[in-house]
């Protein structure tokens, strides 16, 4: 959210600070790699198949963004990497609501 905001892999970090934009999302890939092996017990308890999706949307959208042709249609452009961000970001809400609400049912069900 905050480098859609900021635009930190497309102007801040190489033209700013001088680090390639690949190094930025690598960076962008391991940090969150990171959390799901430190977490993957814990993740694979819950509805998981929401978390990966929202992962493979979010996901492809980097894709979108680095692959796509600096020539094509800006508006396809957009569409495509902000729709599947958007996907991205609503199954990531929706997989946390659902979690809160399971530990929220399980709390209030062990009292």
């Amino acid at each position: 959210m905050f480098d859609d905001l900021f635009l930190f892999h497309e102007i801040v970090f190489p033209h700013r600070l001088h680090v390639p934009e690949y190094v930025v999302y690598g960076v962008y890939i391991l940090a969150p790699l990171s959390l799901l092996a430190c977490y993957r017990r814990l993740i694979l308890r819950t509805e998981f198949p929401l978390f990966v999706a929202a992962g493979c949307f979010l996901g492809a959208s980097m894709l979108a963004d680095t692959f796509t042709n600096a020539s094509a249609d800006t508006s396809i452009k957009f569409l495509i990497e902000d729709g599947l961000k958007l996907f991205g970001i609503m199954s990531w809400f929706i997989y946390y609501v659902r979690l809160c609400l399971a530990e929220l049912s399980a709390s209030i069900g062990s009292d």
